[in-house]
Parts: structure tokens; sequence; C-alpha cells
């Protein structure tokens, strides 16, 4: 049983470890114990809430709720690259942005726009295109709903996929079940289903396989109950 949880700062030393055996490095989780402290703690004060589950850290993952709205987000629309830009290949760039305010970008992009036709062809042909190790993340977003956009990303000029809330496939797929307690029949076989509960402030979220055949009503064990937080009648989300 996998849980999905929010951050806390007893996580710190974990998500440290992480950040450090991550490859390719990732600037949305800098090698910078200060930086991942400060996020953590926001993520924190975001939940306020204190969900304590035993367990070893698998992976981590953030939302950014409003991207753009105290400093610009970055992206460009598919006419241009910038890769070749920096003189420093993907890996010192993105150590260099974790952490960093993004007006770093705007200090080493060109202002002027960058014609396709004007790149080299290895360059051209690489635009919107995923690179080989995230062809299996790229893949799973498409089942989830998303589409490639107009935009590449600003620094390996990959796509950017984006998908309306109301057309994503969790959110049609999911439906609100009234918890009934059941025996434990969590394990490898059967139908992998995720199951929240909590909202906002004390979120919690579960993946277990389940009976395929599920009919009505939540058939949740008593650990999952626990898990959970949750007790006969309360409501959980199915996806």
């Amino acid at each position: 049983m996998l849980i999905v949880r929010p951050a806390r700062l007893a996580d710190l030393d974990a998500l440290e470890r992480m950040a450090h055996a991550a490859h390719p490095v990732l600037h949305s989780l800098p090698r910078d114990r200060h930086v991942l402290e400060t996020r953590v703690g926001l993520s924190e004060d975001s939940f306020r809430a204190e969900v304590e589950f035993p367990g070893e850290l698998l992976g981590t993952s953030s939302i950014v709720a409003s991207a753009g709205y105290s400093e610009p987000f970055y992206a460009f629309r598919n006419d241009a690259l910038i890769h070749a830009l920096f003189g420093r290949d993907f890996e010192q760039v993105e150590l260099e942005l974790g952490g960093q305010s993004r007006t770093f970008i705007a200090e080493v992009m060109p202002s002027y726009p960058l014609y396709v036709p004007l790149l080299p062809p290895e360059a051209q042909r690489v635009l919107g295109e995923p690179d080989d190790g995230a062809l299996l993340a790229y893949d799973i977003h498409l089942e989830g709903g998303f589409e490639p956009d107009r935009f590449v990303d600003i620094f390996d000029a990959g796509p950017v996929l984006t998908v309306a809330v109301d057309r994503s496939a969790s959110v049609l797929a999911n439906e609100v079940r009234a918890v009934r307690t059941a025996q434990d029949d969590t394990g490898a076989s059967g139908t992998p289903y995720l199951i929240a509960a909590g909202g906002a402030h004390a979120f919690r979220c579960v993946l277990v396989n389940l009976p395929s055949s599920l009919t009505t009503g939540a058939p949740l064990s008593a650990e999952l109950c626990k898990v959970l937080s949750v007790k006969d009648s309360d409501t959980v989300r199915y996806a």
C-alpha cells in the first residue's frame, strides 16, 4: 500500500537524500537543504495538519497553486529554443536554478525572438519532443488526459503538457462513496484504486488494489480506515 500525504519537516533528511540521488537533476527538488526546508515549511503552513504515517519515503511531488502570481512563469512558444543559449548543459542549469528566484532566467535569456529555421537541424528535431528518459512519465500524463500545448520547456525545449481540470482522467473517473468496514481485500491482485479523504486541511490518499467488482459503497479494511482517518458512513473519493 502506498500512502500520499503532505510533507513535513521530519521528512527533510529523506528529501535531501532524494534530491542528491535524482538524475537528471530537478530544479523542483533542489540540492539545497535550506531551500527544501523553506518549501516544506510552506507546505505545512498550507495544509496546517500533521498526518503521521510510518514507512519509507519513495517519492515527492508538488503543486504550485499560483504559478505566475508573485514571479513570472517562464515557457517559450513553440517557435523558440534556448538550450544552446546558456553555454552549459541541462544539469548545470537545473542546479543553478534550484533555489534561485526566477529572475535568474530573465537575466540570462535574450530579449529577442528565436526563429526555428535559423536553428541547427539537430536543435530543430528535438523541439517539443520528450527526452527518452521521460517517455514513461510523458505517456502516463497522456493517459491521464494531458496534451502537448503550444509551448516548450525553457531549458530543453521538451513539450509542456496541459489539461483542463474537468477533463482530466482522475476527475472524470472519480466518484464519492460512503465507507463501510470490510475484510482486508488489499493485495497484489485486483484493480488499483486511488482513495482520498480529508479535504485540504488533512488530506491523505492511498493507492491500493481492491476487487474489480466493486458495486456500492467503499468497502475498506480497518487498516485503510485508520490510514484515511475515516469510519463507517464517512465519504471518500475513488479514482
